[in-house]
């Protein structure tokens, strides 16, 4: 008679004991501290943070693209539209932030806060979550 290792792998049961093939980005969610956003709030994510730090880091600018740039980010942040997928108000309920405190938290950053949120700018929209 045959040892019962020999039985469970001899034949049909030879798959239970083949090791599991796993690749790094299926522990994604485990190895990062948050998990990774579809690509449809990355996106917005990313579009908030650029038009933010557009707007922090040119404020006072004082050459004419930079204060194209500041211009440009303020209007994005202080506008009421809803019509544009990608409009300040549909991006931050994309993300589920508070745009009216999003705005008045962008809009009274000090010189400190400013050049920090630059470096940081994901702890400056945790301001904002709802």
């Amino acid at each position: 008679m045959p040892p019962a290792a020999a039985v469970l792998i001899d034949g049909r049961n030879a798959e239970l004991f083949q090791p599991d093939t796993a690749l790094p980005c299926q522990f994604q969610e485990l190895w990062s501290s948050r998990p990774r956003l579809p690509p449809g709030p990355r996106l917005a994510l990313a579009v908030l943070q650029l038009a933010v730090v557009d707007f922090l880091k040119y404020r006072g600018a004082r050459r004419d693209q930079e204060k194209r740039m500041y211009r440009k980010a303020r209007c994005w942040i202080t506008s009421k539209d809803e019509s544009w997928p990608l409009s300040f108000l549909n991006v931050c309920e994309i993300l589920q932030i508070a745009p009216d405190q999003l705005r008045t938290r962008v809009m009274a950053a000090s010189y400190l806060e400013r050049q920090t949120a630059i470096r940081e700018v994901g702890k400056l929209l945790d301001a904002g979550r709802r």
